[in-house]
């Protein structure tokens, strides 16, 4: 099975809008698999910080250990070769997002090595039972700039048309950031900066994906007066009147 056949659906909106909850409940629900982009660089962060990488080969443990970047030849999976070192489709992303972090270079240019080997976890899964149905990307836009687009442009063909925005206002999902308090460093400052980052990146990717990529775009608000449950209903109805996530998960709700 090629990795191109698994329609990706995005989920996006504001820093702490509940796109995550309400993402997860959708891809219970409906048989989807859930990429939060978030939650994986922040796991990436966390194995990098403790040193808890699986290990790949005794040469690059070596440089781990050593905190010292992987010489980009141990990263480079030869042509002829299907698993990279004989065990992975493709070179673990987490690697590289090791590299940049050791160098302290942002890590955003990782992303797209995370989309494509969930990718094939997702694929690799349908072997063993019936498979997803879609796959669920949340947490576009990453950064401002260019690299959503490439993002986009380079998963355009798995690209489903469909696009849940997720609303709500800046008093409520500061108070949800700084409830939640993921990491650390979560405080009203950082939120106000990644708010900012928002609003200059969410409207142009909006755009891109329903101009250029011809995007249904199915907004719901959750204002924080309801409760999560509430609000995962209110937006999985206006999802089953949405011809192209009918077409994916079928009529049974």
């Amino acid at each position: 099975m090629e990795d191109r056949s698994l329609p990706i659906i995005y989920l996006t909106g504001a820093t702490a809008c509940g796109k995550g909850t309400l993402g997860k409940m959708l891809a219970d629900k409906h048989n989807l698999y859930h990429l939060s982009i978030g939650d994986t660089r922040r796991d990436f962060l966390k194995r990098v910080q403790e040193g808890k990488i699986d290990h790949i080969s005794d040469e690059i443990d070596k440089h781990i250990k050593a905190r010292g970047v992987i010489h980009e030849d141990l990263l480079k999976q030869p042509e002829e070769e299907e698993l990279f070192l004989g065990k992975y489709k493709r070179v673990p992303a987490i690697l590289s997002y090791y590299n940049r972090y050791t160098q302290n270079l942002p890590t955003f240019p990782v992303v797209p090595a995370i989309i494509r080997e969930k990718i094939d976890e997702a694929l690799d899964e349908a072997t063993k039972g019936p498979g997803y149905k879609a796959m669920l990307i949340d947490g576009l836009p990453v950064t401002t700039g260019e690299l959503n687009e490439k993002i986009v442009e380079e998963f355009k063909d798995q690209f489903s048309g469909l696009t849940i925005v997720i609303e709500c206002s800046e008093d409520v999902a500061r108070s949800r950031y700084i409830k939640r308090k993921r990491l650390e460093t979560d405080d009203g400052a950082k939120f106000e900066r990644r708010m900012e980052r928002t609003q200059r990146s969410l409207p142009p990717l909006i755009a891109l994906l329903e101009g250029r990529y011809n995007s249904t775009i199915v907004k719901v608000v959750n204002d924080g007066s309801k409760t999560a449950e509430q609000a995962f209903e209110d937006l999985e109805k206006m999802l089953m009147g949405c011809e192209i996530f009918v077409g994916i998960v079928g009529r049974k709700a």
